[in-house]
């Protein structure tokens, strides 16, 4: 844990779809994937039906701390790994059950249907009492590129949501609860800025250039921040009840806010590297 920090906390959101069509043929998930479940660290929920997201919320270590930011790059391949693992899980049970049957959601080129090709995108989310000192960076094709809050914005241009809700046993917030996107600074400059994540559970994540075409999933990667202001003085837990109201659950906030994010995002750069082709 960041000393400087000792609020600070991260969380990762994975979006998949849960049937497409592709190649003449409509796949979807197995069926053998419960709706919602819950994991140690990872939660699962259907959204709007035909989405998937996954919430992965990095363990706290022995002694209680929160892990440092700069170990997001460690936590993200761990709950790819997890999740990997849920739909391995399901296609097994499937092949146990369907051992003689050949069911829609068999691919006829490799046989199952692959988590990775409906994957829409992953967005961290990080949160703490202000976050214009926190950034992250990863690889590019290209080079470097480093998330960080917008210092070009206005407050009115940069804020997408303001929480308001009392949490607990708080009847009033010191100051709203702001939700903002952190924007890439890229080293060296570049500009291109249709970019796809690409995850390993062997190597870190890194970012490649977008695919023209349907057949190619193209997922996106956002940073978010969450700042949700001083410690009020009536709860020294102030920070975690807040957090689990927006994140925790089926019907936590960002259980439906930062799906749409996503999709919007995978929607527009997909729309975007068509109509430069």
């Amino acid at each position: 844990m960041n000393e400087q920090h000792p609020n600070l906390n991260y969380e990762f959101y994975f979006l998949f779809q849960v049937e497409f069509d592709s190649a003449n043929e409509h796949w979807q998930e197995p069926p053998s994937l419960p709706t919602d479940f819950a994991k140690e660290n990872l939660n699962s929920i259907k959204v709007d039906k035909d989405k998937r997201l996954f919430r992965y919320a990095p363990p706290p270590s022995e002694t209680g701390t929160l892990p440092p930011l700069d170990e997001w790059e460690k936590h993200m391949q761990q709950g790819w790994a997890q999740i990997l693992a849920c739909y391995t899980d399901a296609f097994q049970q499937i092949t146990d059950t369907h051992t003689f049957e050949k069911p829609s959601y068999f691919k006829k080129k490799t046989g199952f249907f692959q988590p990775l090709e409906a994957f829409m995108g992953v967005a961290v989310l990080i949160m703490d009492e202000t976050i214009e000192a926190h950034q992250i960076s990863l690889s590019t094709t290209d080079g470097k590129v480093t998330f960080k809050p917008s210092t070009q914005k206005t407050p009115s241009e940069k804020i997408l949501l303001n929480v308001t809700e009392p949490v607990g046993i708080i009847d009033t917030m010191k100051v709203p609860a702001t939700l903002e996107e952190f924007e890439p600074e890229h080293r060296p400059a570049t500009t291109l800025d249709s970019w796809q994540i690409q995850l390993d559970t062997t190597q870190p994540p890194f970012l490649t250039s977008m695919q023209p075409g349907e057949t190619y999933p193209n997922p996106v990667f956002a940073v978010y921040g969450l700042a949700h202001g001083e410690l009020p003085d009536e709860a020294a837990d102030w920070p975690h009840q807040l957090q689990a109201f927006l994140c925790s659950g089926k019907a936590a906030v960002f259980a439906r806010v930062l799906p749409r994010l996503i999709m919007q995002k995978w929607q527009f750069k997909r729309l975007d590297i068509a109509a430069r082709q």
